[in-house]
């Protein structure tokens, strides 16, 4: 493997790293949207919940 693809493979690494801390520690509020796509089915009941993404 050539030296630059490495630390190319690094540094993303760290960056989707960074980025999944940030969420967890902000809470992840403003990606809400994120289980509300076309194409996914939801179905919530007292007790029971249910996420499929289907697409």
């Amino acid at each position: 493997m050539p030296p630059q693809l490495g630390k190319l493979l690094v540094l993303i690494g760290l960056a989707v790293a960074v980025f999944g801390a940030f969420v967890w520690l902000g809470g992840g509020s403003w990606l809400g949207w994120l289980g509300r796509l076309p194409g996914d089915i939801r179905i919530e009941r007292p007790g029971f919940r249910l996420y499929a993404p289907i697409v």
